[in-house]
């Protein structure tokens, strides 16, 4: 990615407080890193991506990890993979829009 297009990512990022990060060739993709300059948390779709960067951050705690390997065999997977994100989701939405509220001051 990159010019406008990155812009506009970065952008939606911003207004976001979740950002899905499926893995793409490999498991870390730069995208995480702009989600995260703008307070948005990254949603892994593998575990491994939450142990990148251990130097930087914590991922386990700074991220949602969704693991959809478990839904595959499921003939409903896309309506359980999405009721299941939203119900995880749902519980922690609240306390982290609060937290990334409270970012947007101190930037400010």
């Amino acid at each position: 990615m990159n010019g406008r297009n990155a812009a506009d990512a970065v952008e939606l990022y911003a207004a976001s407080v979740f950002c899905l990060m499926p893995p793409g060739d490999t498991i870390v993709r730069g995208a995480i890193a702009d989600a995260l300059s703008v307070g948005c948390i990254p949603v892994f779709l593998h575990p491994a991506q939450q142990h990148i960067w251990p130097s930087h951050w914590d991922g386990k705690r700074a991220s949602v990890l969704f693991d959809w390997s478990a839904w595959m065999d499921d003939k409903m997977g896309n309506v359980a993979v999405e009721i299941e994100l939203a119900g995880e989701l749902a519980e922690d939405i609240e306390l982290a829009d609060a937290g990334r509220r409270a970012q947007r001051r101190r930037r400010n």
